[in-house]
């Protein structure tokens, strides 16, 4: 049935007539009247004698978090399609519904937008107590912990409303709460410092990890966190798990291949090494980190540019 038809209860066991009354909401919702939200069951009462615009308000308010197409509304509402645009324009303007999904003309009410929104910020400040040295998060690890679950199309316009609000600052893919900043401990900076020292001191030949912590008599898992955020911040780049290089250093040794291969097609171990200047202990993590990072390419043992 649809908003308006007149219904009638009956009872089985003596078959009798019970009580007869309006379809007010026909969606299947898992809700029983009793449990329906303070004030609401009022308000669905008052529904048939409502104008338009409280019509669509009431129903979309009764969806909640899930939200309701246009379709859905127009059964909900029983109102013909002009009335039903001139309504939902109206309550739009007024922001008091959003159009979260454009293709299906979905809609959800401003309350439920607000409480979405909560569910993620409160997600994101779960991410920043946990990792205080990281920098954000990835947006699937926002969507994955909020419950209940969000769907894909409502997460991304719940996302959206927020950077667009600047209360979830996006870099890149990386996702987090506005105002934060990673701030190392007394100790943590102390650390950070002398990985930092250790490997520009030799920029072209740097330590091993494993002889930079023991040298700091700390362990890889102690300074995971802080290796971490000297990654996220731009100070330190991964070559291999025991092989950290310099940022700046890094960028030049790229510069360097990247003129090579202006005047060749191919690069070799041997040509890197004539290159550089460097040992086998550096050019195969070297080459294989080039690779991996997609700046280059490996056909048979030699390496091509990848073009962007």
């Amino acid at each position: 049935g649809v908003f308006g038809d007149h219904c009638v209860v009956r009872l089985f066991s003596p078959l009798r007539t019970a009580a007869g009354g309006v379809l007010l909401n026909s969606a299947p919702y898992d809700v029983k009247l009793r449990k329906i939200p303070e004030g609401l069951r009022e308000r669905l009462l008052v529904l048939p004698e409502a104008d338009d615009a409280t019509r669509v308000l009431t129903q979309t308010e009764f969806a909640g978090q899930e939200g309701v197409s246009w379709a859905r509304l127009a059964v909900l509402t029983s109102l013909e399609e002009k009335r039903l645009d001139k309504a939902v324009q109206s309550l739009a303007r007024e922001h008091k519904i959003y159009c979260f999904h454009k293709d299906s003309r979905s809609y959800v009410c401003a309350s439920a937008l607000e409480t979405w929104k909560g569910l993620f910020l409160e997600r994101a400040a779960q991410f920043h107590r946990q990792n205080p040295l990281q920098k954000g998060m990835a947006r699937g690890w926002l969507f994955s912990g909020v419950a209940p679950a969000v769907p894909s199309q409502m997460g991304m316009f719940v996302l959206n409303q927020l950077l667009r609000e600047e209360k979830l600052v996006a870099e890149g893919d990386i996702l987090r709460l506005a105002g934060f900043a990673v701030e190392l401990q007394v100790g943590e900076e102390e650390l950070a410092r002398n990985i930092l020292e250790a490997h520009r001191a030799a920029p072209m030949t740097p330590p091993l990890l494993r002889h930079v912590l023991e040298a700091q008599h700390v362990t890889e898992k102690q300074a995971l966190p802080v290796l971490g955020m000297l990654r996220q911040r731009g100070d330190l780049v991964k070559i291999s798990e025991d092989l950290y290089y310099d940022a700046q250093t890094m960028e030049k040794i790229k510069q360097d291949v990247r003129g090579w291969f202006e005047e060749h097609s191919d690069m070799t171990p041997t040509d890197l090494k004539e290159l550089t200047g460097l040992s086998r202990k550096y050019i195969i993590p070297l080459l294989e980190y080039f690779d991996n990072s997609h700046f280059t390419i490996r056909v048979g043992n030699e390496r091509r540019l990848r073009r962007a």
